[in-house]
C-alpha cells in the first residue's frame, strides 16, 4: 500500500522528476494483479502527469519542473489547461508585490521575482514549441 503524497514537500517535488519516466510504456496492474484496461491506464498516466505539473508549479525554480510542465503542456489536448494554471500562478505571485512583506524585505522581493521569472520560463516553454 502506498503512502499518500503530501501536497507540499519533498515527496511531491520528487514526483515531478520521476513520474513521467517511471510510467512511460509500463503495463499497469490493478487490484489483485489484474491488468488495467487501456483507458484506465491512460487515465492513471494522465493523473500522474497532472500531479507532476502541480508539484512543478509549487517549485517552479527547479529545473525538472519545466520538463514536467512541458510533458503535459505540449500535448494539444491539455495545452490550454496547463497554460491557464501557469497564468494563475503568475497572477498569484504578482499579487505579492502589493504586500508589506514584499516592500519591506529584499529577500522576499528576490523570491517573488524569481518565482515570476521561473513561471514565465514555463509559459514560454509550452508556447514556443
Amino acid at each position: 500500500m502506498q503512502r499518500p503524497v503530501r501536497a507540499r514537500g519533498r515527496s511531491l517535488a520528487l514526483l515531478s522528476a520521476c513520474v513521467v519516466p517511471a510510467f512511460a510504456g509500463l503495463a499497469l496492474a490493478g487490484p489483485a494483479g489484474t491488468v488495467l484496461a487501456p483507458a484506465d491506464e491512460q487515465a492513471l498516466r494522465l493523473g500522474h502527469q497532472v500531479n507532476a505539473v502541480a508539484a512543478a508549479l509549487h517549485r517552479p525554480e527547479v529545473e525538472s519542473s519545466i520538463d514536467a510542465v512541458r510533458t503535459l503542456g505540449l500535448q494539444t489536448r491539455y495545452h490550454v489547461m496547463v497554460r491557464g494554471w501557469i497564468l494563475q500562478h503568475i497572477a498569484m505571485a504578482e499579487s505579492y508585490r502589493g504586500t508589506s512583506a514584499y516592500r519591506e524585505s529584499a529577500q522576499r522581493q528576490a523570491e517573488v521575482e524569481g518565482r515570476i521569472t521561473a513561471l514565465g520560463k514555463m509559459l514560454k516553454a509550452i508556447d514556443l514549441e
